[in-house]
């Protein structure tokens, strides 16, 4: 790139402000969006979580032979034991449980629940993780009763960064567990909320033989997943031969990292190309905007062009002229879209809007500046190449005698076109927006069968003191107290609120035969206090509701909803019949059918799901860890009475945040809301730069044709006909571009089927909008230069 060449190109730069500061930002937006979304891409799903030889790590889990989708997702300790000892392919396997309940953390100020995750001693191990202070697990441990692992977040803010508390105590649910490592800032596992790691020791307060866990496994060299399943198969099978437990599932072997991005979001790696191939398109549109710019500027050039030609300069000279210029203005939008990336970024990580894999650091880093570059790089070929081989193609005898305005023709046929594919790409990100937010809109407002607004929710853990019958007592006071708070109208307790669901088991019912290999896993159970159906006012279809002489010592009762009702009952009644879980359990008495509650699964996304649930008495269930429930009258504020009253009862029970129930819908739809926002944003941005495209060209081109619009009107053209040229000359492209763009939307659609609830990817209404929306966007563009050749003055064109 010759000295002179950027010199003759900074000062035609400086001759059109206007250009250069539309043609700047334009590629700015386009470039910025795109370094942001990479960075996010990159940091989720390209670069390795912070394990050693991650590639090497691998999740198992236990999948059903039986329902298609299921998955039991833990498997038990003894195929853990087994995987551990017996494996001939992994070299190290470790055993995670899920956060199973909060720990009480007393002797440092109030009481507090922490997360505490219980881990095998070999967990770090196996990752490849070393302590940033002190040391990690080791088998002795197992020994030596309770030590636990810190992580660096808890560390800085709850022990206020104590170096010295590495052998020292902490005291959780009064016993003594030794700290003997903190973890390094970086640091981070599943579930994201843990703050310190526990021992699966004998001593454990719940038998390791109970727990639920994760396996976590290094494959030895060469060995492949499927290899690796069918070693674990095979294990699996034989620790299970005798007492059936797990009959109907086998172990699954997943890549951690794959395991890791799908448990941050069932859709979080389809979301994110999703939005990737949408910034892409932006920048797209971005450089042909830009290329008819380009063009049209360059048509004013062509005299001067042709002349530096006839003078002896040849067409690669002018050529790379042109393709300096272009480089110069892609350098300054790539230079302000990293400065927009930054700030993208830094919002992103500040707002924190969705939850990421552990160890996803979104950051400006040394790949996402080299993927600025290529964009940069990619947006001059993109919107520069074209332009200049054309205008270096034109003829320069005839740009010479006509001094470029009889050439117009030709460059505008392909300018045309390139609003012609700016219009289809912002059809389709229109349609892909208006899908997406209208999904959101759709699961925000879908009936529940509950109504979550004007309902508070604390989550609460009682410590190993509390036994089955002091658990019983002690909801009981609690629900008093809350229920006489001030503004409180109605208060329950209840092991698992909506929208979650808990496991799934499955169901016997008296006099039915029932095949354990067969038998569905599809039902669900938890644990409520009298008043629960009106504190979520959940309709009662039929029987009776819970009462005050549904104890432990009575007999064992259930509520089933309807969706139990019409799976395992059908058209027969359901009040009466007998049903248990277990064949050593009693048989429990359904006394009531409710309405079912809409909740949220695990293993999709974009869905309420009408799961069948069964309801038992807390006194005759009572769990250890439950959430309290609050309705307010008027939907008054009431986050102190569930807090006063547990303090009230036992001031060393943790107690979670309150917030209303509504608090846990958004965070459900926390993903959704984040793309459909996204993609929003990214379609009004392809609008704007579509209609902008249509007004410059239609501007260009009218400029080019001032002596025909002049000789037409001589000749006795009225201004409407004036205004009817142009609108066709703009509303071809248009037309076009909309039938494109709904041919491309009709072949996204199974891409971003999964991201849209209760909606097609032709929702007729959304491209009834987008088509509305578009038109009316192009009338606007188009009637400006419309207007403006209209208003031509004939005589003063014919001078020109």
């Amino acid at each position: 790139m010759p000295l002179s060449d950027v010199r003759h190109a900074l000062r035609l730069y400086r001759r059109s402000p206007g250009f250069t500061l539309v043609a700047t930002l334009t590629l700015a937006l386009g470039i910025g969006a795109n370094v942001a979304v990479f960075s996010i891409v990159y940091a989720t799903l390209l670069q390795p979580p912070p394990y050693r030889a991650v590639n090497e790590l691998v999740e198992i889990l236990d999948r059903s032979t039986r329902e298609s989708g299921l998955s039991k997702l833990f498997a038990s300790y003894a195929d853990l034991r087994a995987y551990q000892e017996h494996s001939r392919t992994m070299t190290d396997v470790a055993g995670v449980t899920w956060a199973i309940r909060a720990e009480t953390l007393t002797g440092r100020g109030p009481a507090r629940g922490v997360m505490a995750v219980a881990v095998t001693s070999s967990i770090f191990q196996t990752l490849g993780v070393k302590a940033a202070l002190g040391r990690t697990f080791t088998p002795a441990d197992e020994t030596h009763g309770c030590s636990v692992v810190l992580s660096h977040g808890f560390w800085s803010s709850a022990l206020h960064q104590d170096r010295s508390i590495v052998g020292r105590t902490l005291a959780l649910d009064r016993r003594a567990c030794t700290v003997v490592g903190v973890m390094p800032a970086g640091f981070a596992f599943y579930p994201p909320v843990t703050q310190l790691w526990t021992l699966l020791t004998p001593d454990f307060p719940t038998p390791r033989e109970q727990i639920p866990t994760i396996a976590i496994g290094r494959l030895k060299p060469g060995v492949t997943l499927a290899q690796a399943e069918q070693d674990l198969t095979a294990l699996h099978t034989a620790v299970h031969s005798s007492d059936g437990k797990e009959r109907g599932f086998v172990p699954s072997v997943d890549p951690l990292q794959t395991a890791l991005t799908w448990l941050a979001g069932r859709n979080l790696r389809t979301t994110l190309w999703v939005l990737f191939a949408a910034v892409g398109v932006v920048l797209l549109l971005a450089c042909w905007n830009v290329a008819g710019l380009l063009l049209g500027r360059g048509l004013a050039r062509t005299r001067e062009l042709a002349v530096r030609a006839a003078l002896g300069g040849e067409r690669s000279r002018l050529v790379r002229q042109l393709l300096t210029e272009a480089l110069l203005l892609a350098g300054a939008g790539g230079a302000a879209g990293v400065a927009l990336a930054f700030a993208l970024v830094r919002w992103f990580r500040s707002v924190n809007p969705v939850e990421l894999p552990p160890g996803a650091d979104v950051h400006i880093n040394v790949p996402v500046l080299a993927f600025a570059a290529f964009a940069s790089l990619a947006a001059t070929v993109a919107f520069a190449l074209i332009p200049a081989w054309k205008m270096s193609h034109v003829d320069l005898n005839e740009a010479l005698q006509t001094g470029g305005r009889g050439i117009a023709g030709r460059p505008f046929r392909f300018t045309r076109a390139l609003v012609a594919a700016e219009v289809a790409g912002a059809v389709l990100l229109l349609a892909g927006g208006g899908l997406l937010m209208e999904s959101v809109l759709r699961m925000r407002n879908a009936p529940l069968g509950f109504e979550p607004d004007g309902v508070f929710r604390a989550p609460l853990t009682l410590n190993p003191r509390y036994n089955t019958q002091a658990r019983a007592r002690f909801y009981e006071r609690l629900l008093e107290r809350v229920s006489s708070a001030p503004g409180v109208t109605h208060a329950a307790i209840a092991s698992m609120l909506p929208p979650g669901t808990g496991g799934q088991s499955a169901m016997r019912v008296q006099g039915r035969p029932f095949d354990e290999d067969r038998a569905a896993h599809d039902v669900a159970e938890q644990s409520v206090t009298p008043g629960y159906l009106e504190t979520l006012r959940v309709p009662l279809l039929a029987g009776r509701d819970f009462t005050a002489a549904d104890r432990a010592d009575s007999q064992p009762v259930a509520l089933i909803n309807h969706a139990v009702a019409s799976k395992y009952f059908g058209n027969g009644n359901a009040l009466g019949a007998q049903i248990r879980f277990n064949e050593r359990d009693p048989w429990i008495t359904v006394v009531g059918i409710i309405g079912t509650e809409k909740r949220v699964t695990v293993y999709r996304e974009m869905d309420w799901v009408s799961a069948p649930m069964v309801y038992r008495p807390i006194d005759q269930q009572p769990a250890a860890s439950v959430t309290v429930a609050v309705r307010t009258a008027a939907n008054l504020a009431v986050e102190d009475a569930i807090p006063k009253a547990v303090a009230g009862l036992d001031s060393e029970i943790p107690l979670g945040q309150v917030e209303p129930l509504r608090a846990d819908l958004d965070r459900f739809l926390a993903y959704p809301r984040f793309r459909a926002a996204l993609a929003g944003g990214f379609s009004l941005f392809a609008l704007l730069l579509a209609a902008l495209g249509l007004e410059g060209v239609l501007a260009q081109m009218m400029a080019q044709r001032r002596q025909e619009v002049g000789i037409r009107m001589a000749l006795g053209a009225t201004p409407a006909s004036i205004v009817g040229l142009v609108a066709r000359d703009g509303g071809v492209p248009v037309v076009a571009g909309l039938g494109i763009g709904f041919a491309a939307t009709a072949g996204a659609g199974p891409v971003i089927r999964n991201l849209l609830y209760e909606a097609s990817p032709l929702q007729p209404a959304v491209l009834a909008g987008v088509a509305a929306a578009l038109l009316a966007t192009a009338a606007v563009a188009i009637a400006i230069p419309a207007r403006r050749a209209s208003r031509t003055d004939p005589m003063e064109a014919l001078r020109q």
